[in-house]
């Protein structure tokens, strides 16, 4: 089975964003510029929308980059 998002590509992105300020949110903007450059045609890199979510119990926030039957890419974030 083949799957559209790479892990090896994903672990880059994430290696490239690791370490950017979280408090102005340049880390999630970079995150999803790096994807986007890498997966034109599956991550929209416009202003997207954020998602209420409680999962374990614990309440944040998701953002949907990319999901099809078999995988998925958000970022989740909590106050």
């Amino acid at each position: 089975m083949k799957y559209k998002i790479d892990p090896d590509v994903l672990h880059g992105v994430a290696k490239q964003a690791v370490g950017l300020p979280l408090d102005d949110g340049k880390l999630i903007t970079r995150t999803i510029e790096l994807l986007a450059a890498e997966y034109p045609d599956l991550i929209d890199p416009s202003p997207g929308r954020w998602v209420g979510s409680k999962a374990g119990g614990v309440l944040g926030k998701v953002r949907f980059l990319y999901f099809s039957p078999r995988e998925y890419v958000v970022i989740f974030g909590s106050p």
